[in-house]
């Protein structure tokens, strides 16, 4: 089994959980904001 493989399949699902996070703050911060102001 290539490591490289696993590494980089690992990085890519990092990535996108990190995407997602980051999308999801950001929507709950446009909801927030409005309240705010």
């Amino acid at each position: 089994m290539n490591s490289n493989i696993t590494i980089k399949g690992g990085s890519e699902k990092a990535v996108f959980y990190g995407v997602e996070t980051l999308n999801q703050l950001l929507a709950q911060f446009k909801t927030e904001l409005p309240a705010l102001s």
